[in-house]
């Protein structure tokens, strides 16, 4: 007989035939590869074992792939083992990337297994001899849907009139995910050559042709990939072989082996984010059962293992989402509650928000939670800083089984679960801008405000006329606006602080159009709801102003005309009339007619009146007005009564003053005999032609001084004198050009001083 030996032929062969059914082995290799996503057409694609751990033996071995992701390959029955000589997947059968799905690469690291035909019977016609073995495949996660590729299903033995063909065949034994039995596991073919079939639950060689390479053009060997229906974490496949004897005779022994290679792939789920937030290695998922809403499909599973998302973009829409953000607001927590499907195990949920808006995921933009087995939703909290940058904003939900997920990791492998990036809405909360603007004067006012995270504030003003903002959050530098707390509530705000002698002007709320929003009740602005929306921006200005302070009081500088003179004050018009009366005899009665406060633009009128039975003609009456509102009006006049229209901030002290009449007491003495004293006396004699001279003294005993008293001294009222010469006049009052002809009609003297005096001289001649 010749015995081909298979594990030398294919150490020997850059593209090996098929084993033949003697000395040879039955080598299985296993390769666990991930697929990606593709932006472009399919090709070649997979993840890859990287190694094969140290320890590999007959009964087992470890492959290990990126991020450490081990699957375990045992193997069972006396007719089985691992052949540790061979590690490629290119090792039986020559296989092509074409004859699977996804492509294998024929270098990748695998493992083969001899699988010897003892106490197998052969005869001509095809039978199974089904006890060679098992084989456990063993995943870390649950995984959904693996992918298994076989190669070089078919051989022969042959030599000296001997012909026997062969072919493995393989059977679902059993299946599990964790403790939970899997019933009813099937496969479904997905590529292969002509000569691989397979049903539900098995797969083997349509004709025992005895071929050894794929490739042949007629019955080659069976190559080709099956898809596994369903989420394990143990397969179990149990091996045997087809016979059939050509020509010849021969017994099987366990010195016959035969080989064929298997590859194990896995698919992945990756994040369609912008490129610059996967820097080193994007977010990529195994995936299993756990998934994000439930709506999880592979993305492009003929994609090479990759450190770059195929999907990534701009607006990060090139794949399904389940989970809908809501909008985010700056400087609040964003209280997510993340739906998840399938959760057989416990394990982690993370978010992340570029808050930043810097094109990358940082560890203090995301936050982690844990959950446990069975879970359909997790509430996580993400904080949204005052510094975030508002706009569209690109935020990623990573979730995975175990512990392995943090904070630090928004890229990266993950061995289960799914990836989801969006772009969401970073809005600034509604803000209210607040403003004072007083009339009239200045001072200190309080707000107080419903429906703001900030809820109340004052503002004090330093001009009039100029607004001044209430600082919304006292806790941040600068002047800020009052942000709302609930979006799309109503706001009220409340002048609730307002200084006595002020009132509310006018209050306006504006849109950022101009547009009013709101409406003043009393001294309380209501802002609806529909306008306190993500991102608004409303103005409100309150307007004050100082009510107008009227008060008219009185002024005698010389003093009353009359001792008992008193006088009524009275000021009408709107809050009007008021009236006060004076007392006592002093020159600045304290009694004073007030209106305060007045209103605003109303006129009012300012008048006196005598009191019982004082005479005002005694008085000259003029009135003036001090105003404590700087530049403010201040009239000003002649007479017992005035009008005037108070503005905002008036504060007006009005005084009539009223300047009495002169009073004095002006004497006269006329003599002749000015030694007998300055009157003439009774008896007085003269000789007849005799000269005399007659002296005229006014004096003034005052109080006032006295301009333009009249002095005469009429010609017809003199007997028995004849006076022709002019007369002199001594004294600071004297009239100029002083004659006869004035003091017989009557002169006016000039300023009489109190004290003062002045005196006429007249020459007479008695007659």
């Amino acid at each position: 007989m010749n015995i081909h030996h298979q594990a030398a032929a294919l150490r020997r062969r850059s593209a090996p035939a098929r084993a033949h059914l003697g000395s040879g082995a039955l080598a299985f290799a296993l390769c666990l590869v991930a697929a990606l996503v593709a932006s472009i057409a399919p090709v070649r694609a997979y993840q890859a074992p990287t190694s094969i751990t140290a320890g590999l033996n007959a009964a087992g071995g470890t492959y290990v792939l990126p991020n450490n992701y081990l699957v375990g390959l045992a193997v069972a029955g006396g007719n089985l083992a691992i052949d540790t000589a061979s590690t490629t997947f290119n090792g039986i059968g020559g296989p092509v990337a074409t004859h699977y799905s996804p492509g294998i690469a024929p270098a990748t690291p695998a493992l083969k297994l001899d699988a010897n035909a003892g106490g197998c019977a052969i005869a001509a016609a095809r039978q199974t001899c089904a006890n060679r073995g098992t084989v456990t495949l063993t995943f870390p996660q649950p995984v959904r849907n693996p992918s298994l590729h076989f190669s070089g299903l078919g051989g022969n033995v042959a030599g000296g009139g001997l012909r026997a063909n062969h072919a493995a065949r393989f059977t679902i034994a059993s299946a599990a995910n964790g403790a939970t039995a899997v019933t009813g596991l099937t496969w479904t073919r997905t590529a292969g050559n002509a000569n691989f079939a397979a049903t539900a639950t098995q797969a083997y060689s349509n004709v025992l042709a005895g071929n050894t390479s794929c490739t042949v053009a007629n019955n080659p060997a069976a190559c080709g990939s099956l898809r596994i229906n369903g989420t394990i974490t143990r397969l179990v496949i149990g091996i045997g072989l087809d016979t059939q004897l050509q020509s010849g005779s021969v017994t099987l022994d366990s010195g016959h082996v035969d080989a064929l290679s298997l590859a194990v792939t896995v698919e992945e789920d990756f994040g369609d984010a912008p490129a610059s937030y996967d820097a080193g290695q994007a977010a990529v998922h195994v995936l299993s059962d756990l998934s994000i809403g439930g709506n999880l499909s592979a993305d492009n599973a003929n994609l090479p293992a990759a450190t770059a998302s195929p999907l990534a973009s701009a607006a990060a829409d090139a794949d399904s989402d389940d989970f809908v953000w809501p909008a985010l607001v700056r400087g609040r927590s964003a209280n997510l509650s993340v739906p998840l499907a399938g959760a057989s195990r416990a394990g982690t949920v993370c978010g992340w928000v570029d808050v930043d808006n810097n094109g990358s995921f940082a560890a203090a933009e995301g936050a982690c939670a844990g959950f446990a087995a069975g879970a359909t939703a997790l509430p996580l909290t993400i904080a949204i800083p005052a510094t975030a940058v508002a706009g569209q904003r690109m935020a990623r939900v990573r979730v995975s089984y175990g512990s392995a997920l943090s904070a630090a990791t928004p890229s990266g492998r993950a061995d289960s679960g799914e990836v989801e990036d969006a772009l969401v809405r970073v809005a600034e909360p509604a803000r209210i801008v607040l403003r004072k603007t007083t009339l009239g004067g200045t001072g200190s006012f309080g707000f107080a405000l419903g429906n703001t995270v900030q809820a109340g504030g004052s503002a004090t003003t330093v001009a009039i006329g100029t607004p001044v903002q209430v600082d919304g959050d006292t806790a941040t530098g600068g002047v800020q606006g009052f942000a709302v707390q609930s979006a799309g509530a109503a706001v009220s705000i409340d002048e609730n602080a307002l200084p006595a002698g002020w009132r509310l002007s006018s209050a306006r709320c504006t849109d950022a159009g101009g547009a009013t929003v709101g409406s003043l009740s009393g001294t309380v602005y209501a802002i609806p709801g529909s306008a306190t929306g993500l991102d608004a921006v409303l103005t409100c200005d309150f307007v004050n102003a100082r009510q107008p302070l009227l008060r008219l009081r009185k002024s005698l500088p010389l003093g009353r005309f009359v001792t008992g003179d008193q006088f009524v004050l009275s000021i009408a018009g709107n809050g009007a009339p008021v009236s006060a009366t004076t007392s006592g005899a002093g020159d600045a009665p304290l009694e004073i007619a007030t209106i305060d406060p007045a209103e605003i633009g109303t006129v009012y009128t300012f008048g006196e009146t005598g009191a019982g039975a004082t005479d005002l003609s005694g008085y000259t009456t003029t009135y003036a007005c001090s105003n404590a509102l700087p530049g403010g009006q201040a009239p000003s006049g002649n007479g017992r009564s005035f009008a005037l229209t108070p503005v905002a901030g008036d504060d007006l002290t009005c005084t009539f003053r009223n300047i009495r009449q002169p009073l004095a007491d002006l004497t006269i003495h006329k003599t002749n005999t000015p030694a007998a004293g300055a009157d003439d006396p009774s008896g007085d004699t003269l000789a007849r032609g005799a000269s005399t001279t007659y002296t005229i003294v006014v004096g003034n005993n005052g109080p006032d001084a006295v301009t333009g008293a009249i002095l005469r001294d009429p010609i017809a009222g003199r007997s028995g004198i004849r006076c022709t010469a002019p007369p002199s006049c001594s004294g600071t009052a004297c009239p100029a050009g002083l004659s006869l002809a004035q003091l017989d009609a009557g002169v006016a003297l000039g300023t009489l001083v109190t004290g003062g005096a002045v005196t006429v001289t007249l020459t007479c001649t008695v007659d």
